[in-house]
């Protein structure tokens, strides 16, 4: 009997159970009907809000709505706008693009730029266009100027955050020094110097003086000057009436020592990187054209609207050396043991003109070098790297005078080696000369072993001399002039 009644209370509990889940179901599927039927979401409880949220990959559509679809990236501008002191020094950009505007068929429309060139002719216009951008009507994005005349301006255009990404070449011949030789500087009293073209020759004069090692404050400069010392002239040919015996130097013997860059505001290469990139591309292909054969390229450029005539060009694109890819990677620090990338030379170009008081020389807080454009074509384009050939040796006389001499009164290794660097540097075709009296003749040729390894110099162009020193003196560097 008590069996039977545990049986009939277990079954009916069985029941209730049963009854209960089937009311509970139902009720749960016609909550979530409705819920369907009104397109909501349930609300999401306190404890599951606290908890991070997962972006779905996409929204899946709903009968009512569609989720908006993602704003595209806005597109980098691919136009430049390029400002340059004068139709020599924009001959590459101008045979790469066919004209003053880029055709579609130029080097840049094959990379899908579109650049426009105006040529200014004093740095004024520069500073304008650049100050305006290349959005404006006259203005410009990028700049191609003597390295010499963005240092000098660099207080005026601080504020535009200039930066140096590509070297285009070098003076060779524009820049000429007149006067006493460089050995027969008087050696008390002030040195009057006189310049006109701008400011590379006013820095060829100073540099020069610097490598000799006078006393830069004793350095007296202006474009008009009586009875001076050394006259700078660039830009312009000889004087008709000047003697040959008066040209003290050229920088087609220092023919490393005045560059052209390529200058943009920081957050324009910050933007626009690959642009740059793509710009210096179709610039070295205008490079290319100007090497192989000038007298064309100026009648080339002689055909645009405003250019000088093909002679004047001519004359003009003779007297500077276009260089490459592959001499940008050592200049801008990237490869090679050079003794003067571009950074050491604005450097040295701020700190002669502080000692001769030339302007304010103020150094800049951050570099004015910027590698990245010719880091990313090096490695995009390494096709572009052909080595150039070393320029060629022009082997010193039997018995040479010197062309420029420096004494030191310490036999100071380090500023020996640091000096014969900078020489081989700034005149690369001609001969070094060194005499350190105080060594046996084994320790010299060692010192210029060490200066050839450490600056890879042509260990041929490293001579050991026995002249006489001045008295007082610990060692002499000279710099020889080639046959």
């Amino acid at each position: 009997m008590r069996k039977t009644i545990v049986t009939v209370v277990l079954l009916g509990l069985l029941i209730v159970l049963g009854v209960s889940l089937a009311l509970g179901a139902g009720k749960t599927r016609a909550y979530a009907a409705r819920l369907l039927e009104r397109g909501a979401a349930p609300a999401v409880s306190a404890s599951a809000s606290a908890a991070p949220s997962v972006r779905p990959a996409a929204a899946a559509p709903s009968g009512s709505s569609s989720a908006a679809p993602p704003e595209p990236k806005p597109q980098v501008d691919r136009s430049l706008a390029v400002v340059g002191l004068g139709w020599d020094l924009m001959a590459p950009g101008l045979l790469a693009a066919e004209g003053l505007k880029s055709t579609d068929s130029s080097a840049f429309g094959r990379v899908g730029l579109k650049v426009s060139f105006s040529v200014a002719t004093v740095m004024p216009e520069v500073e304008r266009a650049l100050a305006s951008g290349g959005g404006a009507a006259g203005g410009a994005d990028v700049a191609l100027v003597p390295l010499s005349e963005l240092v000098n301006a660099y207080e005026r255009l601080r504020a535009l955050d200039l930066r140096v990404f590509f070297v285009s070449g070098w003076s060779q011949g524009r820049d000429t020094l007149f006067g006493t030789s460089l050995t027969k500087l008087p050696t008390a009293g002030n040195l009057a110097v006189e310049y006109a073209g701008g400011a590379d020759p006013l820095l060829l004069a100073l540099l020069t003086l610097d490598l000799t090692g006078a006393a830069l404050d004793r350095v007296k400069v202006d474009e008009h000057v009586a009875n001076a010392v050394l006259r700078a002239k660039g830009a312009t040919p000889l004087d008709p009436g000047a003697k040959q015996q008066d040209v003290v130097l050229s920088t087609r013997e220092a023919s490393r020592l005045l560059p052209y860059v390529l200058v943009a505001p920081g957050p324009q290469l910050d933007e626009r990187e690959q642009v740059f990139a793509d710009f210096v591309q179709g610039f070295l292909s205008g490079t290319d054209s100007l090497h192989k054969d000038r007298a064309k390229a100026a009648r080339t450029l002689a055909a645009l609207e405003t250019a000088p005539e093909a002679l004047a060009l001519l004359h003009a694109l003779a007297d500077w050396e276009p260089i490459r890819l592959h001499e940008n990677t050592a200049l801008l620090g990237l490869s090679g043991r050079g003794a003067l990338p571009i950074e050491a030379l604005i450097d040295w170009q701020l700190r002669v003109r502080r000692a001769a008081r030339v302007g304010a020389g103020t150094a800049p807080e951050q570099s004015l070098v910027d590698a990245r454009v010719v880091t990313r074509l090096a490695r995009s384009q390494p096709k572009l790297l052909q080595a150039p050939e070393a320029p060629k040796r022009r082997p010193a006389t039997a018995s040479p005078e010197p062309l420029l001499e420096r004494s030191f009164q310490k036999d100071d290794e380090e500023a020996i080696v640091a000096a014969i660097g900078v020489l081989a540097a700034v005149f690369p075709r001609l001969d070094v000369r060194a005499t350190p009296p105080s060594r046996a003749a084994k320790s010299r040729a060692e010192l210029l072993d060490r200066a050839a390894l450490r600056y890879d110099i042509d260990r041929a162009r490293l001579l050991v001399g026995t002249v006489p020193l001045k008295t007082g003196g610990a060692a002499l560097l000279q710099v020889l002039r080639a046959l």
